[in-house]
């Protein structure tokens, strides 16, 4: 373990609410994140998700603890009633109440929230009275294709920033977007990833046409803003240019993936194009692609570049998001306006026939993805945060009225949920519910009482100053002057 060895770093104990159990993106960069941590940082964690899934299933192989409480998001693909909606926030916030005696049981000494659809992280932080981080991984209601909040964005986007003990993002486009007018602007905390040594990485260097056929690679959940679509055009593009290529399509296959299929039978390229879904080992397919292409229409960072980066593959991306920030053209890759098919045809057609042109992308890329994405720059940064927190008392923020306002319609919901639940056991959920409502009121009057006991040192403080002042001095000197001239003469 890294920090075994040294004595100033004791155990810590971090609660983790992620929004997902399935393997995208960000949960792989949690997946990561919760991994490193345990390991090479002291740090046991506890994951809560709403749902199962086989995340859970890799954190419980690593021996991680997991939990599912069904609290759902506080937002949804597609629009709802404000009556559902709120009734969506009691429910999450009845069983957050619920769960307080298996929070207490772990004994966290913080907790973290991953991307910005969960809000019972900032909940469960208040109850509890313990220091609250948030790391957004997303772009929540300002995404290109956003989703639609219970709330409106501006006050999840406040309410992010007010719950928390420190707010950090997965890159500078996060940071941007989301946080332009923060006062202190949110540290950037991007992803770090280690290539297993089993798997033989490449040269980097794309193969002759005369050779054999070209394999490109996509990586990720087949719908219309990952762009596989425009990869498959661009497959089309190269054939008629006499460029023998394929296309392997790894991701689960959403609704759109029926709209590239169709496509490559239009095209005439069906069996140039090879849909592998969901695979064991991502990492496998990579090895055996001589070129990777990430055609996203919208990214905050892209886990794909940086794997293909670190296994010395070269890498034609659509310059958007977090991907612009180190997959630079012409130096560590190639970029491609978004959604551009004869510019991704371009790119690949360049790869393809200047291999020095290739292997020059691939050393530098992959020496700029070891100095820069560093395991201490990312585990090692966020355990640093724990630390420090707990170090000076680890006092949570208030949380806005956009956090706690569910609270307000819970009460409805509970009863419902305790109706169905017999005698004794009701009871304990009922006296659980008093007991975090009334816990809250105390968190709230103690949080009054310090500012009011901060106002007043501060106060004192300045009237100290004040009294030491040369000014000051001379100042009573002249009142004492004065009174013994009113004495003097007769107080007239």
């Amino acid at each position: 373990m890294r920090l075994s060895s040294s004595p100033s770093h004791q155990p810590l104990r971090l609660l983790v609410f992620l929004h997902s159990a399935n393997i995208g993106g960000s949960e792989r960069v949690s997946a990561q994140l919760i991994r490193e941590l345990e390991a090479e940082y002291a740090v046991r964690c506890r994951v809560v998700v709403h749902e199962d899934g086989p995340l859970l299933e890799e954190l419980e192989a690593f021996g991680v603890p997991t939990s599912i409480w069904p609290t759902t998001w506080w937002c949804s693909l597609d629009p709802l009633s404000p009556s559902l909606a709120q009734e969506r926030l009691a429910h999450g916030a009845a069983e957050v109440l619920c769960r307080l005696p298996e929070i207490e049981s772990f004994r966290p000494d913080a907790i973290l929230s991953v991307t910005t659809v969960i809000p019972w992280g900032a909940l469960t932080a208040f109850l509890t009275g313990k220091p609250h981080f948030w790391y957004v991984t997303d772009f929540g209601g300002r995404a290109e294709y956003p989703l639609h909040y219970f709330l409106p964005f501006e006050e999840v986007r406040q309410a992010i920033m007010t719950s928390s003990r420190e707010v950090f993002v997965v890159s500078e486009a996060v940071r941007n977007r989301l946080f332009p007018d923060a006062l202190e602007r949110p540290p950037v905390v991007a992803p770090h990833l280690e290539i297993p040594t089993s798997i033989q990485r490449s040269t980097g260097t794309a193969p002759q046409p005369s050779q054999r056929r070209i394999r490109l690679g996509t990586f990720g959940n087949i719908r219309r803003t990952k762009g596989q679509w425009a990869a498959a055009q661009a497959v089309a593009a190269l054939m008629v240019r006499g460029l023998d290529v394929e296309l392997l399509l790894v991701g689960h296959e959403e609704p759109e993936g029926a709209e590239i299929r169709r496509l490559a039978e239009r095209e005439g390229i069906a069996e140039r194009i090879e849909f592998l879904g969901v695979v064991d080992d991502q990492l496998e397919v990579m090895a055996g692609c001589d070129i990777v292409v990430v055609p996203s229409l919208e990214e905050t960072f892209s886990l794909v570049c940086l794997e293909a980066q670190l296994m010395g593959k070269p890498v034609v991306a659509s310059e958007v998001g977090g991907i612009a920030e180190f997959v630079l053209h012409d130096s560590t890759g190639l970029t491609v306006p978004p959604g551009d098919p004869t510019a991704i045809a371009d790119a690949v057609e360049r790869l393809i026939l200047e291999p020095a042109l290739s292997e020059r992308l691939v050393r530098r890329a992959r020496q700029q993805a070891e100095n820069r994405f560093t395991m201490d720059a990312f585990s090692g940064r966020v355990r640093r945060l724990i630390e420090s927190a707990k170090s000076d008392g680890g006092r949570p923020r208030q949380p806005s009225a956009a956090v706690v306002a569910p609270m307000r319609a819970m009460a409805s919901q509970l009863h419902r949920v305790v109706a169905e639940l017999d005698g004794e056991s009701g009871l304990r959920q009922v006296a659980t519910a008093q007991a975090a409502a009334l816990r809250m009121q105390l968190i709230a009057e103690q949080d009054r009482r310090r500012e009011l006991e901060e106002t007043v040192r501060s106060q004192a403080a300045k009237f100290t100053h004040v009294a030491n002042t040369r000014g000051w001095r001379l100042l009573q000197g002249w009142w004492r002057l004065a009174a013994r001239f009113r004495r003097g003469h007769g107080g007239s």
